[in-house]
């Protein structure tokens, strides 16, 4: 069957009522083509409702930005107005800066809620940039160096330096990143390491014109029955605590913005103990998505089916 194409059509009142079509081979004795079966589907209430849902989001998005922006300016004045003479001083300073890091978090989660919205209505833009993704790993790794260091836990990245600049939205993969480094320091044990690894172009499962990235941990790692429920909304492995508890909205995020760029992401076993999330992106100058496409070329294609 071909994919369903969804229409918009204005109604008689000045609404708009939204179609998708479907079109099925039929196919005869011989298994040869002898006709198609158009199906057609009224989807105008499921559209209404992802408009009035991603509305709702977005309304959320913006009563919450705004007062932790706000926490956020505070927290930066309080740390500027008391002086370095002051017995407080590191207490202030330490204090103000875990607290802006989790409102800098906090603030993330929102924008990966909006994001996610987006996403799932098929209206998410990709800003891809050539990026060069050590800097990445690096900006990553400063962000979460002192939750890192009040684990007693060390974020080491492997990234050679023969890799080919990356084709990408910079800021959406980097939160993608922190969601996972992140994600491993919950689970990973005391006075142990996180391996960022970046794989050459092409390899360890990567297709042509992709890396694999890794995220690798020690921890107690994902049964199997999660492996691929884990990146849908709101879903934790159940039984398992742990100090920092999450919604389930982070691997939801990494698996869209993966796709998005069009590529992958799945999680592995890491021996004897852990886990190994990885991920694919496209490098400098490859196509992975339709707005790259010579659209002349592939309706020429098309016909050819």
């Amino acid at each position: 069957a071909h994919p369903p194409y969804l229409y918009m059509l204005p109604t008689a009142d000045g609404g708009r009522r939204y179609v998708q079509r479907f079109i099925i081979p039929v196919l005869d004795d011989m298994a040869q083509t002898m006709g198609v079966l158009l199906v057609f589907y009224d989807q105008t209430h499921e559209q209404e409702l992802s408009r009035a849902r991603e509305e709702l989001t977005r309304m959320i998005v913006h009563d919450l930005r705004s007062p932790l922006t706000a926490v956020t300016t505070g927290l930066k004045l309080l740390q500027d107005y008391i002086p370095a003479t002051n017995d407080a001083y590191a207490l202030i300073q330490s204090t103000t800066q875990n607290s802006r890091q989790a409102v800098r978090k906090l603030l993330a989660r929102v924008d990966s809620l909006l994001d996610i919205a987006k996403m799932q209505s098929g209206r998410l833009a990709i800003d891809r940039d050539d990026v060069v993704i050590a800097e990445v790993v690096e900006t990553v790794q400063q962000e979460l160096a002192p939750l890192a260091k009040e684990l007693d836990i060390t974020i080491v990245a492997q990234v050679p330096d023969s890799l080919s600049t990356l084709s990408i939205d910079r800021d959406k993969v980097e939160r993608l990143l922190l969601n996972l480094v992140d994600n491993a320091l919950k689970y990973s044990p005391m006075d142990d390491e996180i391996i960022v690894r970046v794989h050459p172009e092409g390899t360890q499962g990567a297709k042509a014109g992709f890396v694999r990235i890794d995220v690798v941990d020690h921890g107690p790692g994902v049964p199997e029955d999660y492996k691929q429920a884990l990146f849908d909304s709101f879903v934790q492995v159940e039984g398992r605590e742990k100090v920092r508890r999450g919604v389930g909205l982070g691997l939801s995020f990494c698996k869209m913005v993966s796709e998005a760029h069009g590529g992958g992401i799945w999680i592995e076993d890491n021996q004897p103990t852990g886990s190994i999330f990885a991920f694919t992106l496209p490098v400098e100058g490859e196509i992975h998505n339709l707005d790259d496409l010579d659209l002349d070329d592939l309706s020429e294609q098309l016909q050819g089916l």
